[in-house]
């Protein structure tokens, strides 16, 4: 499970405690306001100056820059997460990334990777969904684009009802609509299917004379 994360101000000696956590609190106080004395500067400043600092939204409880998740819990697949920037929405248990990168580990070795511009994940029960030039890529050598393309935990299941184009060493195949499941690799398209067989190349040999 993703994990709150917590600051805490430690002292030394017990003595020391109400000190330091009196210094901890005036701290918290000069930040708060400088950031609000920051957001009031830049609203009233001249277009195209940046004084560098990003309010993060009341609904998100925390806020990540180059994220690395992995999430081990279940024995037979493995999570690994990496994404630009990642906001944490606990009373919702979602989880919202940008430029993201899922990458599914089987317990067998074999892999999904799927990434897009942006991400979202059900922190409680691992659905995800991912949006914006979705490429998705598995051991195997098959590459899936799309647009838009969900993740069910529960059925182990990736699947779109965008169009797609699915590309392997072997042919490039064209549809509307995909399932892919991880535990037999099985993949089915919906409609409108148009599939091109890539020739061969063979040399053949001329015998002598």
């Amino acid at each position: 499970m993703l994990k709150t994360l917590y600051i805490r101000i430690w002292s030394e000696s017990g003595s020391k405690r109400k000190s330091v956590i009196l210094l901890g609190a005036m701290m918290i106080v000069l930040i708060l306001s400088t950031g609000t004395y920051l957001a009031f500067k830049k609203g009233s400043s001249p277009e195209g100056s940046d004084v560098g600092l990003k309010i993060i939204p009341e609904n998100v409880d925390i806020q990540l820059k180059d994220v690395h998740f992995t999430e081990v819990g279940d024995p037979n697949l493995t999570w690994e997460i990496n994404a630009d920037t990642a906001k944490f929405v606990k009373k919702d248990n979602l989880a919202f990334f940008d430029r993201v990168r899922i990458r599914l580990i089987r317990a067998d070795g074999k892999t999904v990777t799927l990434t897009g511009n942006e991400g979202r994940l059900h922190t409680d029960t691992r659905d995800a969904e991912v949006t914006g030039s979705v490429v998705v890529v598995s051991n195997n050598g098959d590459i899936v684009e799309t647009d838009r393309l969900y993740y069910s935990h529960a059925d182990r299941r990736i699947f779109t009802d965008q169009k797609i184009i699915l590309t392997n060493p072997r042919m490039v195949i064209s549809g509307v609509g995909m399932s892919l499941t991880l535990e037999d690799e099985k993949v089915s398209l919906q409609s409108g299917v148009k599939a091109l067989v890539k020739a061969e190349n063979k040399t053949r040999g001329r015998g002598k004379k």
